[in-house]
């Protein structure tokens, strides 16, 4: 009662009144997403509706504050809508384990809502939310850090850009939020791996947490200060074993496997990840060391399970060594992706991690690359973010929409000596792929090799940011997101289900209510080796058009994007 009476009294009767009605998606409980419920659960909103696939880990803990030790493994939305309730026992709040992309998350289900406010790091994610929003015609509050950099706007259809007006560049560093308990992409495991020299040998923080038992688990009884010294478990442990290499490798790539496998919710829409018996793949005293392919560079050739077994084995030996013999004054050994031992470890440790759970391996150039690039999660970042985020939702409910804006965290002052920058909203783009009157794109490809799989998961699905596209061609149905139709001509070219130059393909996914019209041209090569290119094309001008390679079109996940680098090999013109 004390924070709706001084809610009230802030607002005022008028706007107090529209807050406490206002029905609120919440998509994300990271580190905004946190700081956001407990903006509007103070302000004075009580309906709110929490979606968040992810799982409490404990390196959460340290800056996502709704969450404690004990809620480490729950549902983040879960958990987190017990906290609210816990602060303001008024509020209607339901906190649903998922992902805001599965089916029952439609346009129906959006327009229940007065306001979104996105709170995720996932492009995928983030691009589906903002073309709900569009299609059921709500106001969106995109949110955004990157270590000490933020940024918050506002998205309405027809008043503003949305959130694929513009393309993302390609990020240089990485959150650290990429380590989850559900790794999707080789860049989650490469910073796992790093993460997890930091707490065997390096600089042991909260943010270096990696294992799920040992911090989680084993020592929750443990009669010490649980929340100091979780960081340093996971050495201790292994201090205890001498470092046993098949030990250390049989608990983080098969028991802490196991321990996921058992949280039922996490696999509904994710394939499961499968446990490693790393003794299986034991090499004895007498076997030669490990040979790199004899076809290319050391560093260029991708290790076997086999192979990062025995690498995981030597480095993790050689690094014991030379920590047991370090001075006093020095304690830790410092992370250097040129030394040699610790890029073995990081390059095994990575690799094993993504056998485990079904993603491509990489090699150890590509993980050097990368393995020192990672931007910590700012706690007041994220708080003041969020608290942008509130402000605009209470000028869209005071209907004062002119009065939203853009607004940047910034890291240095600009000229009027601010570090929080605004901007005024910009309006749409008439070629976004996304919010244009009729989206359409000039689609060039190889007809002679392009095929249909091609078109549907690296063009309509990669590149466009759709989740169940159908394809017409006049009355002709190419693709279907129907199950029974799932296996129809896909790996037929798109010349032999009759797509020639000029052909007209009508695309539209039913789930987002999005359609794209595309114009088919022929071309033989590419700068890239995705064998695509798709250039926007304005409605008012056929002259005005802007070509967007497909190695730009950046609608994936935040991770999703590094996944081309490690990937490419992969890929067929």
């Amino acid at each position: 009662m004390m924070v709706e009476r001084a809610a009230q009294q802030v607002l005022g009767l008028t706007l107090y009144e529209k807050v406490s009605t206002c029905k609120v998606l919440v998509v994300g409980a990271g580190g905004i997403g946190c700081e956001i419920l407990k903006n509007l659960s103070t302000t004075g909103f009580r309906n709110i509706f929490l979606v968040d696939l992810d799982t409490v880990d404990v390196s959460n803990l340290n800056r996502q504050f709704l969450y404690q030790l004990h809620q480490v493994g729950k549902s983040k939305a879960e958990a987190a809508a017990d906290t609210i309730r816990s602060f303001n026992p008024n509020i209607q709040i339901t906190g649903s384990h998922a992902d805001i992309r599965s089916f029952e998350y439609n346009v129906e289900f959006f327009e229940k809502f007065d306001i979104v406010f996105n709170a995720l790091d996932n492009l995928s994610a983030r691009i589906h939310v903002n073309r709900m929003c569009l299609a059921a015609n709500l106001p969106l509050i995109e949110s955004g850090t990157t270590g000490y950099l933020g940024q918050t706007t506002v998205i309405k259809r027809g008043l503003t850009e949305c959130f694929e007006c513009t393309p993302k560049p390609v990020p240089k560093r990485f959150p650290v939020c990429t380590i989850r308990s559900t790794p999707s992409l080789p860049i989650h495991c490469v910073v796992w791996a790093r993460h997890l020299f930091s707490q065997l040998f390096g600089h042991a923080d909260d943010e270096s947490a990696v294992s799920l038992s040992v911090n989680a688990q084993e020592l929750r009884s443990a009669e010490h200060d649980l929340v100091t010294d979780l960081p340093k478990s996971l050495r201790k442990w292994a201090v205890s074993l001498n470092f046993d290499p098949y030990k250390i490798m049989h608990k983080l790539f098969s028991e802490d496997i196991h321990t996921l496998l058992s949280m039922d919710t996490l696999w509904r829409n994710r394939n499961p990840p499968q446990p490693l018996n790393c003794y299986a793949h034991a090499k004895t005293e007498k076997q030669s060391p490990v040979y790199e392919n004899p076809h290319c560079l050391p560093d260029q050739s991708v290790w076997s399970v086999d192979e990062c077994v025995d690498h995981f084995c030597r480095s993790i030996k050689e690094l014991r060594d030379r920590w047991e013999g370090l001075t006093n004054d020095l304690t830790e050994l410092l992370w250097d992706k040129d030394d040699s031992s610790m890029m073995q470890f990081v390059t095994a440790a990575a690799n094993l991690r993504a056998y485990a759970f079904g993603i491509p391996a990489s090699n150890l150039f590509e993980i050097k690359a990368l393995a020192g690039s990672i931007i910590p999660a700012i706690a007041t970042t994220n708080a003041i973010i969020a608290g942008i985020c509130v402000i605009e939702a209470l000028h869209i409910l005071s209907g004062d929409f002119d009065k939203c804006q853009t607004t940047f965290l910034k890291t240095e002052k600009n000229s009027r000596n601010r570090l929080l920058v605004p901007e005024k909203l910009v309006p749409p783009n008439p070629k976004c792929y996304a919010c244009a009157e009729q989206p359409e794109a000039k689609l060039f490809v190889n007809l002679s090799k392009f095929t249909l799989e091609d078109l549907r998961s690296k063009i309509l699905i990669g590149s466009l940011g759709m989740l169940a596209p159908d394809v017409c061609m006049g009355p002709k149905l190419l693709l279907s997101s129907e199950e029974e139709h799932a296996g129809i001509n896909k790996a037929k070219t798109l010349k032999e289900v009759g797509v020639r130059p000029g052909s007209l393909l009508e695309v539209e996914d039913f789930l987002q209510d999005h359609k794209i019209r595309l114009f088919v041209a022929e071309k033989d090569t590419f700068q890239d080796q995705d064998g695509f290119e798709l250039e926007s094309r304005s409605i008012d001008s056929e002259e005005n058009t802007s070509k967007r390679p497909s190695s730009e079109v950046l609608k994936r996940d935040l991770e999703e994007i590094e996944e081309n680098l490690f990937s490419k090999r992969f890929k067929k013109n």
